[in-house]
């Protein structure tokens, strides 16, 4: 199905899912969703699962855009061994998250209040907006995190935001 989802504030977007339920917004492949039962579509975009109750297609891609524009992902959940990280290399991960300018993400990293690095991601927005705080918001609740570094991009240097 392709549609064009027009979301408020935000701005109108190209989107496209295939099968086996490959959601693409612009272009590029940001996650996936297939239909559950009950009217309810679940998926995984921007580093969560996530589920939108709806009872088209369309809705449930619109859930999908409103979730991508919070524009952040979680690369590599540090304390799980067998996760792996997201790298370049990965098929279907778009390369430009790994360019180095604020377009291709800002690498940030979340820590517990023992000071342990729990997970590394990139945020793809205006990280130095309230906006930044969005991937501790999630980390906090999710796994107690209570601190979040990004590696500036002017200095390379890690700094708490």
């Amino acid at each position: 199905m392709k549609a064009t989802i027009t979301i408020k504030g935000k701005g109108t977007f190209e989107v496209e899912r295939t099968e086996p339920g490959w959601v693409y917004i612009d272009g590029r492949r940001v996650g996936v969703i297939n239909p559950t039962e009950g009217g309810y579509w679940a998926g995984h975009c921007a580093g969560f699962t996530c589920g939108f109750p709806a009872d088209s297609e369309e809705k449930a891609l619109a859930g999908m855009v409103a979730r991508w524009l919070r524009r952040w992902v979680i690369t590599k959940n540090v304390l799980d061994a067998d996760d792996p990280e997201v790298t370049e290399d990965n098929p279907g991960v778009p390369k430009s998250i790994f360019e180095p300018d604020a377009k291709g993400g800002v690498p940030f990293q979340l820590f517990d209040d023992d000071g342990e690095l729990y997970y590394r991601g990139r945020h793809f927005g205006d990280w130095m907006s309230e906006r930044g705080f969005d991937p501790l918001d999630w980390a906090m609740g999710y796994a107690g995190c209570t601190c979040i570094k990004y590696r500036d991009p002017e200095t390379g240097k890690w700094e708490v935001l």
